[in-house]
């Protein structure tokens, strides 16, 4: 298990209750991921850096809580919102779901901002709509599908409870990891791992544990890294890498500050959130229903990308002018205590929230899918080139003849030669249709730029003549082989009259086999495949 925040942590727990043999390899000094709690001295509540609500059903993280027998406490909903130095009462959750039911039924995806310029809707409507995408999904209005936020807020995430875990989400998963070391797992803290390595059946992870190279090896392995370290490296995954263009890390900053006393409360008691949308930290709320003399100032997507890198003491001053801009001047002499996180410059986060860009729909469930599956069905593929007799690309690190430039092998010669396809050619795309006339093969084994692998186009297949050039020619002779003698040049055909012999009589051979297919009502294909 690589990974000990929340997601790890859960899955190793399942997978040590079934008795299974589970390590969980941790970079930092502590479980929990971006789920952060410490203490604060002067308080009696726990003070949350990271994830702080249970947010929609949860019946997973609720059922955690109750084995742990924690439980959850209610929050308090009731919000204000600075208009002209007024404190208004509003339900921001409601205006924003008002603008996204609207873009449910959106004929095509487009960002958030363009979905909202279309639509004629009460500015104060607009405007919670667009901080709710910011501060609750961490999200660029400018880049996050309109789609992906219609169907998460429809879902019961913005829905009438949002309670937090009693005692913090750091109770709940400290309990976890010593569930897991208590069933037979181990969990190693410090460990950073940089390499993974994957065939079917074995995973064998790399990397560094007290300054020392450590490489342990398993069956399989589960990676719950956050997707912001997964886009940043140093792991790599090509198989993932059109999943993970289609998502976004979204920045958080957060300042979690103590005062001497609740000033708050004397001007807006009861009141738990409060708005201020010019403000640097658009967002503050107190920890009601419990009470202390606790404040925290949130802010994410764009305003979050314009803080994050500042220093302490600048992200400080910014959460307490936020304050200010609410509550008026003079609180900063009130100031105990503060903690900041700032979670993009977090080397092992890179990001809080994950969210889907334009198009991006249905890319956490691919990139969530295990590399298992994807192998299975290159399987089905290979199996089909073989039926056909199909050249094949090879995967760049697979094998290499001459020159280093990718062999271009016979299927069956393939298998006679007892070799294994196991089918991971780096394809993400496959379509299939019916031909009637002929069409050469091309096949382009020169990398475009940008491109890890090799292209490869097949038009409807003719047998390898039993002389045909093999590994050692590489691919353009292979490709020029069986082109028809009136596409090749003098200087890259195969010389000879004999050859131009032999390419009419196959051409005629040719002929008298596809009549015979058109009679027996068989249909050529053409398969494209595209690199990701």
């Amino acid at each position: 298990m690589i990974g000990a925040g929340a997601a790890g942590l859960a899955a190793a727990d399942e997978l040590a209750r079934k008795g299974r043999r589970v390590l969980v390899l941790e970079a930092r000094e502590r479980v929990g991921g971006r789920c952060w709690t410490r203490r604060m001295p002067g308080l009696q509540i726990p003070v949350e850096l990271g994830a702080e609500f249970v947010h929609g059903e949860a019946k997973l993280t609720h059922a955690l809580l109750k084995r742990a027998g924690l439980g959850a406490v209610d929050s308090v909903r009731e919000q204000r919102f600075l208009d002209q130095g007024r404190l208004r009462r509003i339900d921001a959750f409601m205006e924003a779901q008002r603008a996204a039911e609207l873009a449910v039924d959106l004929e095509r995806d487009l960002s958030f901002a363009a979905f909202l310029a279309r639509l004629r809707l009460p500015a104060r409507t607009r405007d919670f709509a667009r901080m709710m995408v910011e501060g609750f999904d961490a999200a660029d209005p400018r880049r996050v599908s309109a789609r992906s936020i219609a169907e998460e807020w429809s879902g019961g995430e913005l829905g009438a409870s949002q309670p937090r875990p009693k005692g913090g989400y750091g109770a709940l998963l400290g309990w976890l990891a010593n569930r897991i070391v208590a069933n037979g797992g181990e969990l190693s803290l410090g460990a950073r791992v940089s390499d993974v390595q994957w065939k079917r059946g074995a995973v064998s992870v790399s990397g560094r544990f007290l300054g020392e190279r450590f490489t342990v090896r398993a069956k399989r392995a589960i990676v719950t890294l956050p997707l912001g370290v997964l886009q940043a490296g140093p792991l790599r995954f090509l198989e993932k890498g059109g999943a993970l263009r289609k998502l976004a890390s979204g920045p958080v900053v957060r300042v979690a500050m103590r005062f001497h006393r609740p000033f708050w409360e004397k001007r807006a008691p009861g009141v738990a959130f409060f708005h201020s949308a010019g403000a640097p930290f658009p967002t503050c709320w107190t920890p009601l229903p419990m009470r202390a003399p606790l404040l925290t100032a949130w802010a994410g997507g764009p305003k979050a990308a314009r803080l994050t890198g500042s220093s302490a003491r600048k992200l400080v001053d910014a959460a307490l002018a936020s304050v200010e801009s609410i509550f008026g001047n003079g609180q900063r002499e009130l100031l105990a205590a503060a903690y900041v996180k700032d979670w993009m410059q977090d080397p092992y986060s890179r990001g809080a929230y994950s969210y889907v860009l334009v198009d991006g729909i249905g890319a956490r469930e691919e990139l969530a899918a295990p590399l298992g599956a994807r192998r299975a069905r290159s399987a089905r593929l290979n199996s089909l080139l073989r039926r056909f007799h199909v050249l094949r690309v090879p995967h760049p690190h697979e094998h290499e003849v001459g020159n280093g430039v990718p062999g271009v092998v016979d299927a069956d010669e393939e298998q006679q030669q007892g070799r294994r396809a196991d089918g991971d050619q780096g394809f993400v795309g496959v379509s299939v249709r019916g031909e009637r006339r002929e069409r050469e093969h091309r096949v382009r084994g020169q990398r475009e730029q940008g491109m890890k692998q090799p292209v490869l186009e097949i038009g409807p297949v003719r047998p390898l003549p039993p002389d045909a050039p093999r590994h050692e020619d590489g691919v353009r002779r292979a490709a020029q082989a069986h082109e028809p003698p009136e596409r090749r040049r003098g200087g890259d055909a195969l010389p000879g009259n004999a050859q131009n012999r032999r390419d009419e009589q196959h051409g005629a051979e040719m002929d008298d086999r596809r009549r015979s297919e058109r009679g027996a009502g068989l249909r050529r294909v053409q398969l494209r495949f595209f690199c990701d």
